[in-house]
C-alpha cells in the first residue's frame, strides 16, 4: 500500500512538473523597476533591470515594453519634458 501511495505521489509530481510556466504577474515584465517618470495622469516610463524600459500611455492599463534584454540596469531618470531627459545605469549606461 506504501509503495503504489508513493508511486502515486511520484507520478503526480512529475506530471505538475513538466508544466510550461507563464509569467502572468507582474506585467509586463518581472524585471526589478528602479525609475519613474510622471508626465502626465496616463503617460509614465518606467526604467529598471536588464535595460527594462516600459512605457504607457493609458494610466497604466496597458504598458508597451522597450529592452528587457541582458545588459546594464537602470538606476535613475530625470526628465525636464515628454522628450528630454537622462538615464543613470550600471556599468557606465
Amino acid at each position: 500500500m506504501k509503495s503504489a501511495l508513493a508511486v502515486i505521489l511520484l507520478l503526480a509530481a512529475s506530471a505538475v512538473s513538466a508544466q510550461q510556466w507563464e509569467w502572468v504577474n507582474p506585467l509586463p515584465t518581472g524585471n526589478a523597476l528602479d525609475a519613474v517618470a510622471a508626465f502626465s495622469d496616463s503617460r509614465c516610463m518606467v526604467f529598471g533591470g536588464q535595460n527594462t524600459i516600459l512605457l504607457t500611455t493609458d494610466g497604466g492599463q496597458h504598458w508597451s515594453v522597450s529592452g528587457a534584454h541582458a545588459g546594464s540596469s537602470f538606476y535613475d531618470a530625470s526628465f525636464t519634458d515628454s522628450l528630454h531627459g537622462w538615464l543613470a545605469g550600471g556599468n557606465g549606461t
